[in-house]
């Protein structure tokens, strides 16, 4: 693959976890060196949960979806450099994210995005399906949606529950939120769903509409609604959470 020059680079970013970089052609996310990453009180680094698995899924689930579907997908390579994964997709063009959209459009294009979401990506999601919960890359570790590990660094197990019960289970995104749904800027078509990391095959009920949610407390709400739920799958209750990730403080 032939990444962008330097030269052809537009912005870069980091979070906590992350650094994002925009190319010319090329969007790339990759983890942070051990200089890069939040400390604690007492100054020990604070890695982030499920680091490296969550960016081998998202290349597994990217490659899956786009050998077996025709859901918008960017191509995506992942490679290492410097000791570090990254994930690099291909630049998403004339197209704007859902939750960029100016107010005076924003209800219209969350109504062709549902229409669109109902209609062909979720169908074409859940008619993929296997016995076994958990990623499209079989040799991968199971890692639930954020919202139900949370802040617990938990070695999560295949539930007893879903050996040998006859139930199948669908491919789901599990971020769907407006971000990561990019559409035309006229037409309101969607051009692209990105932000893959939490995909893989859990029950259909796992597939939240966070597409329609207006802003962050919204989403948060939907999410709590369902933890509960979520977890009794995996035979847990909210209060057996642990919360495994120190506070961070500034350098």
């Amino acid at each position: 693959m032939q990444l962008d020059n330097p030269k052809d680079i537009i912005w870069a970013a980091s979070n906590y976890e992350r650094h994002f970089q925009l190319g010319k052609d090329w969007f790339v996310k990759r983890q942070l060196s051990t200089s890069e990453l939040p400390v604690d009180v007492d100054g020990q680094v604070i890695r982030p949960l499920w680091d490296t698995e969550r960016l081998r899924n998202e290349h597994a689930a990217t490659t899956f979806i786009r050998q077996h579907t025709t859901i918008p997908v960017p191509e995506g390579q992942l490679y290492s450099r410097d000791g570090l994964l990254h994930f690099a997709s291909r630049r998403v063009r004339d197209a704007t994210q859902l939750d960029a959209c100016p107010p005076p459009t924003r209800t219209t294009a969350v109504a062709a995005v549902e229409q669109q979401m109902r209609r062909f990506i979720i169908p074409q999601l859940q008619r993929l399906q296997r016995a076994q919960v958990g990623s499209a890359g079989r040799h991968l570790p199971l890692v639930p949606p954020r919202r139900v590990y949370r802040r617990d660094d938990r070695a999560w197990e295949r539930p007893a529950s879903a050996d040998g019960g006859g139930e199948v289970f669908v491919f789901c995104h599990n971020d769907l939120e407006p971000k990561n749904v990019w559409i035309h800027p006229e037409t309101f078509k969607i051009v692209a769903v990105t932000g893959w990391e939490q995909a893989g095959f859990f029950p259909h009920c796992f597939e939240l509409a966070l597409w329609t949610a207006l802003g962050w407390e919204e989403r948060q709400a939907m999410q709590r609604s369902v933890l509960a739920r979520d977890l009794a799958f995996f035979g847990l209750r909210p209060g057996d959470l642990r919360n495994c990730v120190r506070n961070p403080c500034l350098r």
